[in-house]
């Protein structure tokens, strides 16, 4: 009866491990595309149009002026 339980919670332990792999690698995909899409956002393919207006606690990129609180 005890080599019954702690069998079936191996199978079970394996059976989760591999259940949480699946799962895990069909997502890789959509963090891929979502890294390359956060990179091509990030990239400035327009040229210099960066106007800082507002209020901040970042400096400019464009000048590197101290945005005024």
């Amino acid at each position: 009866m005890r080599n019954k339980v702690i069998y079936s919670g191996m199978a079970a332990l394996i059976l989760f491990s591999v259940t949480v792999s699946v799962i895990s690698e069909k997502g890789e995909p959509a963090a891929d595309l979502l890294r390359e899409n956060v990179e091509a956002l990030a990239d400035n393919e327009y040229g210099h149009n960066i106007y800082c207006l507002g209020y901040g606690s970042l400096d400019c990129p464009l000048n590197d002026r101290k945005v005024k609180v």
